[in-house]
């Protein structure tokens, strides 16, 4: 389905960006920051695609599942 496939590259989106993160210096706080930030954006836009295959399953959870 088409929504799995974008829940799938925002995730690996998600693992780049924390790969970044770990490598940044703590004294980067802005860098450090502001990847945070992508992080959770990321992480809000999973939340909104799983909504959106609830909905099209009909509100059948199990085809929902992550």
């Amino acid at each position: 389905m088409l929504i799995r496939s974008q829940i799938e590259v925002v995730e690996k989106g998600i693992s780049e960006l924390q790969s970044i993160f770990a490598r940044l210096p703590s004294e980067q706080v802005f860098d450090r920051l502001a990847v945070e930030l992508r992080i959770e954006l990321l992480n809000s836009v999973i939340s909104w695609l799983n909504g959106c295959q609830y909905k099209f399953s009909g509100g059948n959870s199990s085809e929902a599942a992550v």
